[in-house]
């Protein structure tokens, strides 16, 4: 975890804040003085993640324009390159530690590697309406 100071302005817009630094804000504190301080976590990459709940991992993509999208909601997906990937976020980057907040962000370089994989066979669902 890195503690960085920034302007008060930036928390405007902690999207672009997060991409500017690669990093999950975890805490920000605003000073009288007309400073602020943020406390990030380093990820590999802030555009997706693994929410892990009631024991079911899916893949989230975050959007830019804001947002979040489960992508199996939008994309068809390779089941076991999606296992391949949750297993390598979850088990072997976070160690299969808890978090409470559910949510694992890719941490190593593997991890986004199998991502790209993933998305470049995944192929967009049809509308059924």
């Amino acid at each position: 975890m890195s503690r960085v100071k920034v302007d008060p302005a930036e928390l405007a817009n902690v999207w672009e804040l997060e991409r500017r630094y690669n990093a999950k804000l975890l805490f920000a504190e605003v000073w009288p003085n007309g400073h602020a301080m943020v406390e990030l976590q380093p990820v590999a990459d802030v555009g997706w993640y693994i929410d892990v709940w009631d024991r079911r991992a899916r893949l989230v993509l975050v959007r830019e324009e804001g947002g979040h999208v489960y992508a199996d909601e939008v994309l068809e997906l390779d089941p076991q390159m999606l296992h391949d990937l949750t297993t390598q976020v979850v088990c072997n980057d976070h160690g299969s530690s808890w978090d409470i907040n559910r949510v694992y962000y890719p941490l190593s370089r593997e991890s986004v590697e199998l991502f790209h994989q993933l998305m470049a066979k995944a192929r967009t669902k049809k509308n059924d309406r």
